[in-house]
């Protein structure tokens, strides 16, 4: 199995050293920069065999930005803007296998298209056609040049719902569909999508039964210290009973030996997780161990403990803490002074 960065360099897209966040922004000004082009012109580039992978980009990104001023339930019923997620399947399908490889390894599009779909009631189309493609014996699929899909569709349902249930439930369709060699290739990313939406301290709770489908993704995509300190962290943002004292006992080891890395982004990533764990410990009574890691932050990475005031904020208005606060409040109210 090639590795991801062979797979993106084998179909011209060279990412090297470069962050994951300073690669984007170059992606959308690319993109921006690209010609805009209209559904019709698209359509009709598309029926002559003449429409290009940078045309269908552009239609598709130039469209949805257009919609943060015109929602599309204000445009009218005939608009050729309610059909563009069809539209642009259908054109994607008929072409080649390089040129689908190479578009469902382009992050943009593949968003911008999996929002109108899941928009028109068309992400089962897409679903479909994956599992065509990944039961397709005449191609060898041992490369997670479909990754993204999964990625696309939970983004999209979560920006138009208003609601982790969507992608959460997704993700669990994701782990009973794809089998074998794909499963991890086609969860590694949903995974990492799904927890980050589960961070949101705006969007409701969830159905803590759905908690599982994250613990199941981290199982196999992950293993040793990366697996514990997974679970720790989605534990610490689960819907109804946030656990801290998991992320505590798995901090010392992962400190010790999982993050190698000098990469500020690491560093301050496990300090924000640190400071809720240490948040939840508190409104447990746990002073010992919240003093533990709030000392561990403040010496790894004094960026985040500098502004720690700020976490606390996000940690007080997140509905997902609202039970636990009830509950500490009945007892004896956490000392959180000198986070301020």
């Amino acid at each position: 199995m090639l590795p991801l960065s062979k797979v993106y360099r084998k179909h011209g897209v060279s990412h090297g050293d470069k962050y994951s966040w300073v690669r984007r922004q170059e992606e959308e000004k690319e993109t921006a920069a690209l010609p805009a082009i209209s559904v019709e012109q698209f359509v009709h580039l598309a029926a002559g065999g003449k429409a290009t992978k940078e045309q269908a980009r552009s239609c598709l990104y130039h469209l949805k930005n257009d919609l943060q001023v015109t929602p599309l339930s204000e445009r009218h019923p005939d608009s050729e803007a309610r059909r563009i997620g069809e539209r642009v399947l259908h054109w994607l399908w008929s072409q080649d296998m390089t040129v689908r490889d190479a578009l469902s390894l382009d992050r943009i599009f593949v968003n911008c298209l999996c929002y109108f779909s899941v928009a028109e009631g068309r992400d089962n189309d897409i679903w479909n056609w994956l599992l065509h493609e990944m039961n397709n014996e005449k191609r060898d699929v041992d490369v997670p040049e479909r990754h993204l899909w999964v990625v696309g569709i939970m983004d999209a349902q979560v920006e138009l719902s208003d609601s982790l249930v969507l992608p959460l439930k997704t993700l669990e369709r994701a782990l009973k569909d794809f089998s074998g060699k794909h499963l991890k290739w086609m969860i590694m990313a949903a995974l990492v999508s799904g927890s980050r939406m589960t961070k949101s301290t705006t969007l409701p709770p969830y159905d803590p039964a759905l908690s599982t489908v994250l613990i199941s993704a981290n199982k196999i995509s992950t293993h040793g210290t990366m697996r514990a300190h997974n679970e720790a962290m989605i534990m610490l943002y689960h819907p109804t009973e946030p656990n801290g004292k998991l992320f505590l006992d798995m901090a010392p080891t992962y400190l010790q030996f999982g993050m190698k890395t000098s990469r500020k982004m690491t560093s301050r990533a496990f300090s924000i997780n640190a400071l809720r764990a240490a948040y939840i410990l508190r409104l447990q009574n746990d002073e010992k161990g919240a003093v533990w890691l709030e000392d561990a932050v403040e010496s790894r990475c004094p960026q985040v403990w500098d502004v720690r005031q700020k976490w606390l904020r996000r940690f007080e208005a997140d509905p997902k803490l609202e039970e636990l606060r009830r509950q500490s409040t009945s007892r004896s109210s956490a000392t959180f002074d000198h986070w301020k």
